[in-house]
C-alpha cells in the first residue's frame, strides 16, 4: 500500500460503487432523459468534453462532463461552443454551478463520498458510464432514421415523435438560442426538397397521421402525404396508408398541391 490506509475488500468497494449508481434516480428522471435523448438525436455529430478525472468519458451537440460544474477548460470549451450556437448536455453533480449558464439539458449525478462507513473516494467512471448507458437504452429503444436511396431528408422529430407515444417530453417555454437561417438552407428551398426527397416526406406525414396532433392536422398531412407519393410515383401508397378512407378523399387536393409544388420550385 502506498499510505496507511487500510485497504477496502472487493465486496465493499463495488458496494458502494453500486449504491452510487442505484442514487442516480432520485437525480435524474425520465423527463431530463428524453430531454437529453432529444439533443443527441438532433445532432449530426456530438463532440464531449471533460476535466481531470472525467477526460476518459468524455457537430451539432456538446456532451460536457464536471462533477464540480466549475472546471475552467470545460467552461472555456462551452463559451465557444455557445458561440457557435451549438447545443450543450451536461452531466455534473452540482446543477447551481456556472456550467448551468451554459446547458440546454442536465443530467445530474451524485457525487457524495459517504459509502457505508467507508469513506470511498469516487474515482471511478461507473456513474457517468451509468448515465451514458441510460440515454443509449431510451435513443436505440426506438427504430433508426430509414434512409432512402438518392435522398437526404427525414424529418429530425420522427424519433421523438415516437418517443412521445410512451413518454412525457418535457418542453421548455423558453427561447434557448437564435439561429440565422442560410438562403440556400433547408428551409429556404422547401419546395424543391419537395421534389428531391418525396419518399423521405411521404414517410414523415405517415407517422403523423399514424400519431396525429389534432383531426385538422392530420388531414392536413394526408394531403401531404399523398402529394409526396405522388410525387415519387408511388402507385399503391392509398393501400399504404395508415387512413386508407381519408387519403382517397384527400388525393384530388394532393394533385393540386402537387402542381403547386412544382410551380413553387420552378422560382426558387
Amino acid at each position: 500500500m502506498l499510505n496507511n490506509a487500510p485497504l477496502l475488500t472487493s465486496e465493499k468497494i463495488f458496494s458502494a460503487c453500486a449504491n452510487r449508481i442505484r442514487s442516480l434516480s432520485s437525480f435524474i428522471s425520465t423527463n431530463d432523459l428524453l430531454c437529453a435523448a432529444k439533443l443527441i438525436c438532433e445532432a449530426r455529430m456530438c463532440h464531449i468534453i471533460g476535466a481531470g478525472n472525467t477526460i476518459p468519458i468524455a457537430s451539432d451537440l456538446v456532451i460536457a462532463i464536471s462533477r464540480s460544474g466549475a472546471s475552467t477548460q470545460v467552461l472555456k470549451a462551452l463559451s465557444l461552443a455557445k458561440k457557435k450556437e451549438m447545443k450543450i448536455l451536461v452531466i455534473t453533480a452540482d446543477p447551481n454551478s456556472q456550467i448551468m449558464d451554459f446547458s440546454d439539458a442536465i443530467l445530474q449525478i451524485n457525487d457524495t463520498n459517504e459509502m457505508h462507513d467507508q469513506n470511498v473516494r469516487a474515482d471511478s467512471h461507473l456513474l457517468e458510464l451509468a448515465v451514458n448507458d441510460a440515454l443509449i437504452y431510451v435513443i436505440k429503444n426506438y427504430p433508426p432514421y430509414p434512409v432512402f436511396e438518392g435522398e437526404k431528408y427525414v424529418a429530425l422529430a420522427y424519433k421523438y415523435r415516437l418517443i412521445d407515444q410512451d413518454y412525457k417530453l418535457a418542453v421548455l417555454p423558453q427561447i434557448l438560442c437564435n439561429v440565422e437561417y442560410q438562403e440556400d438552407g433547408s428551409s429556404g428551398t422547401m419546395w424543391k426538397q419537395y421534389l428531391k426527397n418525396p419518399k423521405g416526406f411521404a414517410f414523415w406525414r405517415k407517422i403523423c397521421m399514424k400519431y396525429p396532433e389534432s383531426k385538422k392536422r392530420k388531414i392536413i398531412d394526408c394531403i401531404h402525404y399523398c402529394s409526396s407519393s405522388q410525387i415519387a410515383k408511388d402507385k399503391g401508397y392509398i393501400r399504404k396508408s395508415p387512413d386508407r378512407l381519408l387519403t382517397l378523399l384527400c388525393s384530388p387536393l394532393a394533385k393540386i398541391l402537387t402542381r403547386y409544388i412544382y410551380y413553387k420550385a420552378k422560382y426558387i
